[in-house]
């Protein structure tokens, strides 16, 4: 029971993601990354403006998650401090998995430094964690009520009304929330009392937590194609059990199992490239910008907060751990994430290849996977502050720009590179440990991520070129004189990921 409790949530993350693979391995046979990109250029304008406007509008919402937590604390911030902390805090957590945790190491180092009190973080944390439960169970209510068949799997394989009975206690802890709010003030839970907010502030939290999700797929299901049968309710429904799948796995941005949830539950409606292209530009809008800017205006943040101009670099990692090193590990985790899917993609026309012929360029799909590679070590590294992980991402950094450059890649993937190597640069005295990398064996839940991107890498690779190998065995394509040598390179360095996140 003991080796359950410890590692029983890890082994069932691991499980929906083999299980989430599969589905898209399967989706993706016979289809290649020309019509993903095909898919992805029939977007049309509108639906980017729409959906790039929808998710200016979820963060706003989700501003007023943490203002509301501020007052209900008894200490109310401005809006500008509430849509800091709210979107440096969810960008980190939806990236970077394990929101309780990620999201409110962010507010306490945000609300800290504005006066609020350890208990008082506490409240506003607790209060926004509940807040988007809340809009979670009314909408998911509502779907099992009105269209319980379009849950993936559940929908055709448990009775109708087992479903839509499912809906009653959902409901039924929303309303019971918002009654105890008007009657009682104090529930004691374990041996903790817990204050309930106000009546009006508890219909608001559970109003803004409805609209908060409906808003969020609401930037997915523009930039779907029309599709018969696919209502936007029926979506939402989808897009909840897919969500929840991902956060149950505890795999960073549920990458794989919300994405093969996704195209299990879309299968009947559109084709796999049109929801692929769409899942696509709905990361880039959702997850991966707001990391950036969340990046660059926490940074920003710091940098007001010292006086003196020579301090600003040299105190830069010191009592501001509870955000930098792990919000720096993930963009370095995300950086060779991206270098190894660019590793499994064919090339276009590119700088290297003109100027030293096609041998090089199939050599730089082997070197963007084992930069990448190298780069998900380095991040663990950097958890553990080590110095020599430091120094090693560094150099990766500046070589994965070069390689997103000679490549042909769009100019502002190999800015990203190297703006993410001045950050690091500037975290020097954060990283203060001299260690060996792998002085320890990695831990479950550090594998579970490991594992999710090589897996993934390996699913890319496989498909990457028309489905033409996408039956075969991976050691088949690592030795067949048929697999181009870019797939080689790619399936073998990803292995080569796999095994050291089981080992």
């Amino acid at each position: 029971m003991g080796w359950l409790r410890r590692h029983g949530p890890t082994v069932f993350g691991v499980a929906l993601l083999v299980g989430a693979l599969y589905v898209v391995q399967r989706e993706f046979r016979g289809l290649s990354v020309a019509d993903i990109r095909k898919a992805m250029s029939e977007l049309s304008p509108r639906s980017l403006w729409i959906g790039g406007g929808l998710t200016v509008l979820a963060y706003l919402v989700l501003a007023m998650y943490d203002k509301l937590g501020s007052a209900y604390a008894g200490k109310p911030v401005s809006w500008p401090k509430s849509l800091l902390a709210s979107f440096c805090g969810y960008s980190l957590a939806h990236n970077l998995g394990f929101a309780a945790v990620s999201g409110a190491a962010v507010r306490y180092r945000l609300y800290s430094a504005w006066g609020l009190t350890p208990l008082e973080i506490a409240k506003v944390v607790g209060f926004t964690s509940l807040t988007f439960g809340l809009g979670g169970m009314a909408l998911g209510g509502l779907v099992l009520m009105f269209e319980p068949e379009v849950l993936p799997w559940f929908g055709s394989h448990l009775p109708h009304w087992a479903l839509q009975a499912m809906a009653i206690p959902l409901w039924g802890v929303v309303i019971a929330y918002v009654v105890m709010s008007r009657f009682v003030r104090h529930v004691k839970i374990f041996k903790y009392e817990i204050d309930l907010p106000s009546p009006r502030m508890a219909l608001m939290q559970t109003m803004l937590a409805t609209v908060d999700v409906a808003m969020t797929a609401a930037i997915f299901y523009v930039l779907l194609p029309p599709a018969e049968g696919l209502t936007f309710l029926r979506f939402v429904g989808i897009y909840l059990a897919s969500y929840a799948v991902g956060i149950a796995a505890s795999v960073p941005g549920g990458l794989g199992v919300f994405d093969g949830a996704i195209l299990l539950g879309l299968q009947p409606y559109m084709p796999a490239p049109e929801v692929i292209g769409a899942l696509l530009v709905f990361r880039l809008y959702y997850y991966i910008i707001p990391l950036f800017i969340a990046g660059g205006l926490f940074v920003s943040f710091e940098l007001g907060q010292r006086r003196a101009v020579l301090s600003r670099i040299t105190a830069f990692g010191s009592g501001t751990d509870a955000l930098e090193v792990p919000a720096i590990a993930s963009l370095v985790a995300l950086a060779g994430a991206l270098l190894i899917f660019l590793g499994a993609l064919p090339t276009r026309d590119t700088i290297i290849e003109e100027w030293a012929g096609h041998i090089a360029a199939l050599a730089s799909h082997f070197a963007a996977s084992v930069v990448g590679s190298l780069l998900l070590v380095m991040a663990f590294g950097l958890m553990r502050r080590l110095t020599i992980a430091w120094g090693f991402t560094l150099f990766l950094l500046v070589n994965g720009a070069a390689i997103a450059w000679l490549r042909g890649e769009a100019w502002w993937l190999w800015c990203a590179f190297l703006l993410l190597a001045v950050l690091v640069a500037a975290l020097r005295s954060a990283f203060y440990r001299d260690s060996r990398l792998r002085r320890e064996p990695l831990s479950t839940e550090a594998a579970v991520p490991l594992l999710a991107v090589g897996a993934s890498g390996l699913t890319l690779a496989l498909v990457a070129y028309g489905g033409k190998v996408a039956d075969e065995s991976w050691w088949t394509v690592v030795l067949s004189p048929l697999a181009p040598d870019s797939l080689r390179f790619t399936v073998g360095v990803t292995g080569v990921l796999l095994l050291v996140a089981m080992v």
